[in-house]
């Protein structure tokens, strides 16, 4: 194999990989969530659909699971303990929560939240 041919392997891998990775982390227009609150979420939600809602966690029900509320409605939310900021939570800090709807469960809807940002007290 000659340095050439292997520069265009090293070179077509990168791009096929750093394409994969980039593809995933797209915030533009067309990755835009659709739902703004959980009433709406509720009605007209899709499973595995990508979700961004602000509001409370009002309590904990599981050892990672919560219930949170925006003032329209509660939904379970599933946030790993490594999802948290360093910052302690309480039910009166407002909070960003991203992931994905999940119907498919036999208890009740939830957000499988990727990550969540505290906004304010």
């Amino acid at each position: 194999m000659t340095i050439n041919f292997r520069v265009l392997i090293l070179c077509t891998c990168l791009l096929v990989f750093g394409t994969v990775s980039s593809s995933a982390q797209y915030i533009g227009p067309g990755s835009e969530v659709k739902v703004h609150s959980v009433a709406q979420l509720l009605k007209v939600g899709k499973d595995d659909q990508k979700v961004s809602l602000e509001g409370f966690l009002i309590r904990q029900v599981g050892s990672e699971t919560y219930i949170f509320s925006d003032g329209t409605g509660e939904i379970h939310a599933r946030i790993d303990d490594d999802k948290f900021p360093r910052q302690p939570i309480d039910d009166k800090f407002k909070v960003r929560l991203v992931g994905e709807y999940d119907t498919d469960l036999v208890d009740s809807p939830m957000i499988d939240v990727d990550w969540i940002v505290q906004i304010g007290k």
